[in-house]
């Protein structure tokens, strides 16, 4: 039986959003960038451990106490994924939510 292969989504600014293996990546325990609080609306990143590899960090966007993971390709493709989901992150983190009540 074959064993899966799993695939990583990465982001990278000349081509945009693509798949790639997870041939083992592994990413630093360090957090290396860090905006929020995560049981608001954040972002952190890892670096990945070793040369070369196909994914240069971890991006985790947080809302609520739930992170999802993205892969970002190059320091640069970092550096423009960040500048887009960042004022959103932050937007989300001033947001005051109106309960409006039933009559």
């Amino acid at each position: 039986m074959t064993k899966p292969v799993s695939m990583l989504n990465v982001y990278d600014l000349q081509y945009g959003w693509s798949t790639c293996p997870d041939d083992g990546v592994t990413f630093d325990q360090r957090v290396e960038w860090y905006w929020g609080d995560i049981e608001v609306s954040a972002v952190q990143v890892n670096l990945a451990e070793g040369l070369p590899t196909l994914v240069f960090a971890q991006v985790t966007v947080w809302f609520r106490g739930v992170g999802s993971v993205h892969h970002v390709a190059d320091a640069a493709s970092l550096a423009d994924y960040l500048t887009k989901v960042l004022p959103g992150v932050k937007a989300l983190a001033h947001q005051e939510y109106l309960v409006i009540e039933a009559p």
